[in-house]
């Protein structure tokens, strides 16, 4: 049986693009190369309109298609937490099964950041808080990818990731919620007519 590396594809084609810009470019792409150093810039995102809010002691993901290949080093999330949860809030940048629901399990990240969940903004409508993603993922555009998300917590101390579950209009992606409490989840659900305050930030090449 030939078992499909998701990953390994998605590099390998990203390789050959890469090799491809450099030689349009005249850039040299042999023992040395270093390419040219850019500020990341904002790609897919879905940032108005929340009025509602999940808890995220339970995985949530939102799925994103990107419009433009690029290197994903960071994503922003609008975030608020209910008390002081230990442990950290974590991001995982996934592919997707074919039917567009997010790869489960650690082995599938691309690439992951994370901070202290005390440290995100108490209370109120939430902030949009930052991860970076260290070297990032090379994207493909056309190519859906999943933005997961949890934070340490439990009933009491949690943090809350902020939606649109009125007028959600963000129509390259889905919202998701797993069903494990405290833990990875062993199957995702689709939350219908939402979407997740997400901006993605990256490189393009």
């Amino acid at each position: 049986m030939v078992r499909y590396n998701w990953q390994r594809d998605n590099m390998i084609a990203v390789k050959e693009r890469l090799l491809g810009f450099t030689e349009r470019a005249g850039f040299d792409s042999g023992p040395g190369f270093k390419p040219p150093i850019a500020e990341p810039e904002i790609f897919e995102y879905y940032n108005t309109g929340d009025d509602h809010a999940y808890a995220c002691h339970y995985y949530k993901a939102q799925t994103f298609t990107p419009a433009i290949d690029h290197i994903i080093k960071k994503v922003k999330l609008k975030l608020y937490r209910q008390g002081a949860p230990p442990g950290n809030a974590v991001v995982h940048i996934r592919g997707v099964d074919g039917s567009g629901v997010p790869l489960i399990g650690e082995g599938n990240d691309l690439c992951t950041g994370s901070l202290a969940a005390s440290t995100v903004t108490i209370g109120g409508t939430g902030t949009y808080i930052e991860f970076l993603l260290g070297i990032g993922a090379p994207l493909i555009a056309a190519t859906m990818y999943a933005i997961v998300f949890y934070g340490d917590g439990d009933s009491a101390e949690k943090v809350w990731w902020r939606d649109d579950s009125s007028f959600a209009i963000y129509n390259r992606g889905k919202p998701y919620y797993g069903d494990v409490y405290q833990g990875e989840p062993t199957a995702w659900s689709e939350i219908t007519g939402q979407d997740f305050m997400f901006e993605e930030w990256g490189i393009p090449y």
